[in-house]
Order: C-alpha cells, then sequence, then structure tokens
C-alpha cells in the first residue's frame, strides 16, 4: 500500500471499506502514476538546473543559486 497523505486521508482502510478501495483501484493507480511522471519531471528539471549551472563561473553560479532559491521561495510560498 501507498504510504502518502493521499492514501492516508482517503484509502486507509481503517476508515475506507475494501469494497470501495476495489472499485476505485484503477483510479488510485492512475493518480499515483501520474504523480509518479510529474515527480519524475521535477526530478529533471532539477537535473537540468544543475547542468546549465556548471557552465557558468563561479560568480554567476552563486548569484543562480540564490535566484533559482527566491524563486523556489516565492512559488512555495515561503516568507
Amino acid at each position: 500500500m501507498y504510504n502518502n497523505q493521499f492514501y492516508n486521508q482517503f484509502l486507509n482502510p481503517q476508515y475506507v471499506s475494501q469494497e470501495y478501495y476495489r472499485q476505485n483501484m484503477a483510479e488510485i493507480l492512475k493518480y499515483q502514476q501520474e504523480q509518479d511522471k510529474e515527480l519524475a519531471n521535477v526530478v529533471k528539471a532539477v537535473r537540468d538546473l544543475c547542468e546549465a549551472n556548471k557552465k557558468l563561473d563561479s560568480e554567476h553560479q552563486r548569484q543562480a543559486f540564490y535566484m533559482a532559491l527566491s524563486v523556489i521561495a516565492r512559488e512555495f510560498g515561503w516568507k
């Protein structure tokens, strides 16, 4: 079984009937596959960022790091 927030909130057999779970297995698997694909996209984007950063001199690498961190903080709603 998946040990994630989606599973724990919506599909935990302690709270949801096994029959309901079986009836919705295709949707559950589709959701997991979509999330796995998006996770792979995130990892690829980070790898691409690192590869692009290697092409910069050390001062520009530092600037790129802080600018990227700023974008991440803003997108994640960090204050």
